[in-house]
């Protein structure tokens, strides 16, 4: 593969079926974490699953932000996991002293101290991300539909923030908090403040995707969120991601799937597959560069290509 900046890398991924692993290669090199691989070669894929970004739970939200962060920040990636360390760590103690009956506040210290750090630092990153990206899916929301919807995002953090608060604010807030629940805490043996608590709420014109939202607005919803990811990448990391479209213009009416495809054949590389080849044509037409490939049974039956472009 090249980068925008002309330089060629080689990249594969190795599954071992019998294991169960995956071996990342790049350069001829293996990647002993794949960690280290996060936000190399960036990518923005758009699938059904992910519809559990706007149907599922304050999980699925927190992973579709970090993943975007992730690629973007990689500090931000270092302080995730360490982060997770340390509530592992706090959980362990937590845990113990709920069953053994025997806990001691000072146990708990040192760990607070480094969950006060990198969850505070999370929790910023978290608030200036949802702050820049909220304009961009409001203006991918409006390609889609061309409607006067107006989507929105409003982060709730496990602690009380406010626009403008410094990283030393954010700290205090998590200090206080931690003091305040601390019984709670070791009442129920786990972790009750930080990131991992964290919840981004969507809405349309003020009203909560999740209650009050249609299945056709949950589905342009989150193509919007991965177009806005997909500008949010290429702006930081001054390289256009790939873009996996997943079968998921047959989650799309015809107008909304249309006003897709004219977005994403202007995008830069892009993958599309669909088990409807009806959709293809007008993908034909909005572009000379493309290949399609068949696939049936796990194996590629057939290859087409417009005559001046070759495989290599």
């Amino acid at each position: 593969m090249e980068s925008d900046y002309g330089t060629t890398y080689s990249v594969s991924v190795e599954y071992n079926k019998e294991i169960g692993t995956k071996t990342y290669i790049i350069n001829h090199t293996k990647v002993e974490q794949a960690s280290k691989a996060i936000g190399q070669f960036p990518v923005v894929i758009v699938s059904p699953e992910h519809s559990a970004i706007t149907f599922g739970s304050p999980n699925d939200r927190r992973v579709f932000v970090d993943l975007a962060l992730s690629q973007t920040h990689r500090s931000y990636l270092e302080q995730l996991l360490e982060y997770r360390r340390v509530v592992r760590q706090r959980n362990r103690i937590l845990f113990h002293g709920k069953e053994t009956g025997m806990f001691h506040e000072s146990e708990l210290e040192p760990w607070n101290e480094f969950l006060i750090k990198t969850g505070s630092a999370i929790t910023q990153k978290r608030s200036e991300f949802v702050e820049e990206l909220t304009p961009q899916v409001v203006a991918a929301y409006e390609k889609l539909t061309g409607n006067n919807e107006l989507p929105s995002i409003r982060y709730e953090s496990s602690v009380l923030i406010e626009h403008g608060f410094t990283l030393q604010d954010i700290e205090e807030c998590y200090a206080k908090e931690l003091h305040r629940r601390v019984r709670e805490e070791h009442q129920t043996g786990y972790s009750l403040v930080g990131p991992h608590r964290d919840e981004f709420k969507f809405s349309i014109n003020g009203l909560e995707l999740r209650t009050y939202a249609s299945q056709g607005q949950h589905k342009t919803f989150l193509v919007a969120l991965k177009m806005a990811e997909f500008e949010y990448i290429r702006e930081r990391q001054k390289e256009t991601p790939l873009l996996l479209l997943d079968d998921i213009l047959s989650e799309l009416d015809a107008h909304r799937a249309e006003r897709l495809l004219e977005y994403v054949t202007t995008a830069g590389q892009y993958f599309l597959t669909s088990t409807d080849k009806g959709i293809f044509p007008q993908v034909l037409n909005s572009t000379e560069n493309w290949q399609i490939v068949e696939i049936e049974e796990g194996g590629i039956c057939n290859v087409s290509v417009p005559a001046k472009i070759s495989i290599n």
